[in-house]
Order: C-alpha cells, then structure tokens, then sequence
C-alpha cells in the first residue's frame, strides 16, 4: 500500500481518501467533468469538454492545467493505494485526461514529439517517484536519475527511471497514455524515455507504428543505400523487391515505401542470392536489420552474390525461393 493514510484509515474512507471527495475535489477545482462526484466523464484540466456535436473543447488557460495537474499529483500520492477499487479506476482515467495534446507543447501533430521534454520528464518524475510516503525528494523514491539528450530539440534532459513502474497502474498509465497519444517520438526516438515506456508495460512494436512512414527519399539517403534511385536500389544486381510500392510523395508516384515499423525485402537476378540485412523503417529512417533481429540491432546491409542454387538459401522471411535464386 502507498496511501499515506493508511496508518489511520486503512480503508481509506475517511476525507481526504473516500471516492466522493476526491470526485468532489477535482470538479470544484474545474479539473473533471463527473455525475455525482463519481461517474467520470471526461477531464477538463487541459482542454474544455467537447460541445453537443462532439467537438473538441479548446485548451484551458496554463493558471487550470498546472493547478489540476498538481491536484492530481497530490490525490495519486496519497490516496491511489487504497482498497476501494474505485479509486484507482478513477485516477487512471484522471491519468489518461492528463496526458493529452492540450496539456503540453507539441511539435508536429500528426508524428508528435514533445517541445518542453523537460516539463514532461518532470510530470513523471512527480506522479511516479513519490515513493510508499507519498513524499518526493527523500531516501524511498522509487526511481533512478538519467540525463538524456532530446533527439528533436538537442536540449540536455535529466529524466528519473520508474523502478516500480508496473506496480503503480497510476504512472503505468499515464506514462503509456502520453506516449501513445500525445508525443509518440519523444518515447520512441529517445533512450530513456523509450526504457521508461516499456518498463511501463508499453508496447514498442505499437508505439514504433505511429511514426513517420519512409518514403522514397527516406531509402535514398540510407545508410547501405548509397546511390539508389527511385526504381533501383544502389546494390549491385538487387532489385527494389517488396520494398517497392506506387504512390505519390514529393511529386515521386513510385518508388520503395515503408509505414513506420514494416520491413521489406530486396531481391536479387537470376543465379545470384541474397545476404545480409534487409531494411526496416524506424519513424522516418531506414534502419538494415537482420531477420529475427531486434529493431535496434544492425547487420551490413544485403548484397547479392552467387551461390550455387543447390545451397542457396531461402529469404529471410521464408517466401518463394524463385524471387531469390532464378
């Protein structure tokens, strides 16, 4: 249990801990939108509740957002180790609200990443370090400090690693809610903050699919892919493969093209094998990665070359072996 109440209310029923106070709480401050101070809505501490067509609300004024994230920091730090079961639920959707585009300054809406990277690694630091007293800054906090530096803003970052991550659903929560929806990049681009998304429980492979797709230029400036073209790759008898695909970027309406965490395969002409690694597009950039390999492993890049077809070997993922060796 982490309540700093429990040594006194070990149900935690009494203020400041019962569900209808804590509901009452952060509706009085503007915080959520709630039926009885119970059933929640919808979390306006960042960003007004949508209108009666279902339109999303404007972003509240910075005096609200550092008001109610704090408030919900002080709840989360004394109050989400309670039995009631109805407490936890509520302070991850509490948690879920926070982590939204209106609560911080993003970059690039549609592939976000995070502009005050500090202010967010502070945010985790506050709602996941407290420790089992519900305090931060003493001898229990659960974390340990790394400094990181930001891939998109070059700004020095000093992050604090949840060493319990997993076993505080608020935190969890919150941490994979505001990788997932709000500054993918930030988490996925970056060491530590990606260490802290999965020590979460977040999923890599998911969050890698919301980055930037490559498109042709993207496999043009490859490492391992100097001096390709749009219709062929710069490797010695190799083709484009399954890497190629018609659509329109750029004025370019065919060319090699991943989505962000897909692989593909070039191929090589008749008599000739394939060796080495394949690529991979990794938000934007193409990576060469063995098969089987990790997204974070490298391999020299394929080459082509000939191998009696008696020993040549399958692809790499196992497909028709005439794509490979003809």
């Amino acid at each position: 249990m982490d309540c700093a109440y429990q040594l006194s209310f070990l149900d935690c029923q009494s203020e400041p801990c019962r569900i209808g106070k804590i509901g009452q709480r952060l509706q009085d401050a503007g915080c959520t939108s709630m039926f009885l101070f119970q059933d929640f809505n919808s979390y306006t501490g960042c960003r007004k509740a949508e209108d009666e067509n279902g339109k999303p609300g404007t972003q509240q004024p910075k005096e609200l957002r550092d008001k109610c994230w704090k408030l919900f920091v002080n709840i989360s730090d004394t109050c989400s180790g309670c039995r009631d079961g109805g407490i936890p639920e509520l302070l991850e959707k509490v948690a879920i609200g926070s982590a939204d585009s209106a609560c911080e300054h993003v970059h690039e809406p549609k592939y976000s990443y995070c502009d005050e990277v500090q202010d967010v690694a502070n945010k985790v630091h506050e709602l996941c370090c407290a420790g089992a007293d519900g305090v931060l800054g003493n001898a229990d906090d659960p974390c340990t400090q790394h400094a990181d530096t930001d891939q998109f803003t070059k700004k020095e970052v000093l992050w604090n690693i949840p060493d319990t991550c997993l076993t505080t659903p608020v935190c969890a929560t919150y941490v994979r809610a505001l990788a997932d929806n709000v500054c993918p990049s930030t988490f996925m681009d970056n060491q530590i903050p990606r260490r802290i998304y999965t020590d979460c429980g977040g999923d890599i492979h998911e969050l890698i699919s919301h980055g930037k797709p490559c498109d042709t230029q993207a496999f043009l400036e490859a490492e391992g892919l100097k001096g390709s073209t749009a219709l062929e790759p710069g490797i010695r008898h190799a083709d484009w493969g399954t890497c190629f695909e018609n659509y329109t970027s750029k004025g370019v309406t065919a060319g090699p093209y991943l989505r962000s965490g897909q692989r593909c395969d070039l191929t090589c002409s008749t008599g000739l094998c394939v060796e080495g690694a394949q690529p991979h597009c990794f938000s934007g950039k193409i990576t060469m990665l063995p098969n089987g390999g990790g997204f974070f492993d490298y391999t020299p890049p394929m080459e082509c070359k000939p191998q009696p077809v008696s020993t040549c070997k399958l692809p790499p993922n196992g497909g028709a072996s005439f794509l490979w060796c003809r």
